[in-house]
């Protein structure tokens, strides 16, 4: 995970003191056709569970978190058993093909529910969510290791009208992002077993 940098962005919700949403995602191509899809978790914050020492009491941090949907899954499940008061948006689908439009209705459905999120007190405090995020100071690295990302317009989005930040984080997207639009052809990614049957029907299955 990229370490905490300082941000010149208010933190939206004051009474938690956290934002949280996802811009983006991102393609992770593994060996023999094989492969998943991350998707790209951006906070701000300025609570002291997610500062580096260096940081005082008043800064405001960013930083991106990338969790498969797995992870995602696995963190929804357990949090909405342990705290039922906090209503949280559905989950999105599992579904046998993956594709594209499938991947950005979830990236949509994700950006929805850490929002929600960020908006509870009772799960902002809570240990699962400081795990999820990796808030441990071991899980930091340097910003320039970690994966770009794009702070993609949307309706109901944080930070919708502010001009283009300059935090180091997205200058990294910025420099990175001309090269990913490169991508004619993108891969959908599948077992090699299942491969021979499914090239006929000309679909490929991503392993999320």
């Amino acid at each position: 995970m990229a370490a905490p940098v300082l941000t010149s962005r208010q933190v939206q919700n004051v009474d938690t003191a956290l934002d949280m949403w996802v811009p983006e995602y991102q393609e992770i191509r593994g060996r023999m056709m094989t492969g998943h899809v991350e998707y790209q978790i951006v906070v701000v914050t300025s609570l002291p569970a997610f500062k580096l020492a260096r940081h005082k009491p008043e800064d405001v941090v960013q930083f991106v978190v990338s969790r498969k949907y797995s992870e995602i899954e696995e963190f929804y499940h357990k949090v909405s058993a342990l705290y039922p008061k906090c209503s949280l948006p559905s989950f999105p689908r599992k579904v046998l093909f993956v594709g594209e439009t499938d991947i950005r209705e979830r990236r949509s459905a994700f950006n929805d529910i850490v929002k929600a999120i960020a908006r509870e007190k009772e799960l902002v405090a809570s240990p699962e969510l400081r795990e999820f995020l990796g808030s441990n100071i071991g899980d930091f690295v340097e910003s320039r290791s970690a994966r770009p990302y794009a702070n993609h317009s949307e309706d109901g989005d944080f930070f919708k009208d502010e001009p283009p930040a300059e935090d180091p984080l997205l200058q990294i997207a910025s420099k990175l992002q001309s090269k990913r639009a490169e991508r004619v052809n993108r891969v959908i990614h599948c077992s090699p077993d299942s491969l021979p049957d499914l090239i006929h029907i000309a679909l490929f299955k991503r392993t999320l």
